[in-house]
């Protein structure tokens, strides 16, 4: 086998045990009848606040960047 073909067949069975985690989580949890389906419920309001939190620090991150290279300007001249 050449080593392309190597490498996308490591990539395809990388891709497989990453999606076959959370289905190994998920499941159990969707079994018990309380508190796991509940989280699982949730699980998208979960990833809404998530990416919602990843926007908003985005922002300040770049803010902060942009003074620090300001800063660093500064002090070159």
């Amino acid at each position: 086998m050449s080593r392309p073909l190597q490498t996308e067949r490591r990539q395809q069975q990388s891709e497989i045990v990453t999606l076959a985690f959370p289905a190994s989580v998920l499941v159990p949890m969707w079994a018990d009848e309380r508190a796991g389906r509940i989280t699982v419920m949730t699980l998208p309001a979960i990833a809404a606040a998530l990416v919602a939190g990843w926007f908003l620090m985005r922002r300040r991150v770049s803010v902060v960047r942009d003074v620090a290279e300001s800063k660093r300007a500064e002090g070159e001249n």
